[in-house]
């Protein structure tokens, strides 16, 4: 896995355990849109993506760990990358569902330079995916010491 993926990587797990800080310390509202099963919910207004593409975008492994794999995928645009991450499988629907869409809004309001920004989202029974922006060069641990070069010593 290369620098680039551990970034996405841990950026999107950040992303998911602040979704659920915020879900739960928020008072819960009543409405708002509710993502349906089987429903491409955009959380950002201006993206537009088809889920066929980004189910047969899947040759770009960035990386893979216990939540699933993440794939660079460049929309339809031509010029803007995100990272789709495909989570495992597995039943839920329902109320996971809606527990799931809640959270995803949640974090779609987040604004802040070190999280990345959830751009949509989609849950069926067979396929759970998170599309977040694409974040290029380095990891995580880097990128919050100020892209200062790390540097192995052996023994």
């Amino acid at each position: 896995m290369d620098g680039g993926g551990r970034l996405n990587e841990t950026a999107q797990d950040a992303s998911i355990i602040i979704a659920d800080a915020y879900h739960f310390k928020r008072s819960r509202r009543g409405g708002g849109r509710g993502g349906e099963e089987g429903e491409l919910v955009a959380i950002d207004k201006g993206f537009r993506v088809e889920l066929d593409e980004l189910l047969r975008s899947s040759a770009y492994v960035l990386g893979k760990g216990g939540k699933g794999i993440v794939y660079k995928v460049v929309v339809a645009n031509g010029t803007t990358p995100v990272a789709v991450r495909r989570l495992g499988g597995g039943g839920g629907g329902g109320d996971r569902c809606k527990e799931f869409a809640a959270e995803a809004r949640a974090v779609g309001r987040v604004r802040h330079p070190n999280v990345v920004r959830l751009r949509a989202y989609y849950w069926s029974a067979d396929e759970k995916l998170v599309v977040t922006d694409f974040v290029a060069n380095g990891n995580l641990a880097n990128a919050l010491r100020g892209n200062r070069r790390t540097f192995f010593y052996c023994c």
